[in-house]
């Protein structure tokens, strides 16, 4: 499940951000996903807050988009 987006200036924010984010022209280049496929019992968990709203968006893994 996407937690959330990266821009390619390493900008965290949340899912519910990136519709108030894309009228700006930031687009993310990387999601936040909570499901690691390559290890499913991983339980490490990444904390950033969301650069709009401040809410902690919490993700396992990193991927590039397209």
């Amino acid at each position: 499940m996407i937690a959330g987006y990266a821009d390619r200036d390493d900008v965290v924010f949340c899912a519910e951000c990136r519709a108030t984010r894309r009228p700006s022209g930031t687009r993310p280049d990387r999601t936040l996903d909570t499901e690691d496929p390559e290890d499913p019992d991983n339980n490490f968990w990444i904390v950033d807050p969301c650069e709009t709203c401040g809410r902690e968006v919490q993700y396992r893994t990193i991927r590039m988009l397209g």
